[in-house]
């Protein structure tokens, strides 16, 4: 993830109203994601920038966590892209390119995230 300009937050963010049995059903999200790795819990540090989580329903049934990355997404670098039409892709892939499918459900946890930005 490109940064136009180091992250700096203001403020904490104000946790969303949640009754108890949802904060449980959270809880128990943030022990999954932490068994999966997709999650460390780390120590406060200096110019660090906090994000609510909240849950959405699945058409399954099931509950999906949201990490709420909206205020971060204002210092992300917006790169432009625009597949028009097949050709396009035609004119955009060479011999020896590599070409990647992503099963969607389990994708988020398959980036590595960086600890710390240092600029």
């Amino acid at each position: 993830m490109e940064f136009d300009s180091i992250p700096k937050q203001t403020r904490v963010p104000k946790p969303p109203p949640i009754g108890g049995f949802e904060k449980h059903l959270i809880d128990g999200e943030i022990v999954t994601l932490k068994s999966k790795g997709a999650i460390e819990e780390v120590s406060s540090c200096p110019n660090e920038f906090l994000s609510n989580i909240f849950l959405v329903p699945k058409k399954t049934g099931n509950i999906r966590p949201v990490i709420n990355l909206k205020p971060l997404n204002v210092f992300v670098q917006k790169i432009h892209f625009k597949m028009k039409n097949i050709n396009m892709v035609l004119h955009t892939i060479f011999h020896g390119d590599y070409l990647v499918s992503l099963d969607l459900k389990v994708a988020g946890n398959s980036f590595r995230y960086f600890p710390r930005l240092t600029v």
